[in-house]
């Protein structure tokens, strides 16, 4: 199964974006920041990772370089 690990700040998109990925059969993890997706991902890892690009802290860029 595909995981997908999705960063965004407002919940309702996060939120909504999580239902529709899960009903069509990925694994999907959420995180509000940047920090908790680090977090995240370094428990869980993810195949795909859908990032708002205005998350903080750590900003995006930021993220994507860690990972």
């Amino acid at each position: 199964m595909t995981r997908v690990l999705i960063i965004e700040d407002e919940e309702s998109y996060r939120e909504a974006t999580a239902f529709m990925l899960r009903k069509e059969g990925f694994e999907v993890n959420t995180a509000a920041n940047g920090a908790d997706g680090l977090e995240i991902y370094s428990h869980n890892g993810a195949d795909i990772v859908l990032l708002h690009t205005s998350t903080d802290p750590p900003c995006a860029w930021q993220v994507c370089l860690t990972s």
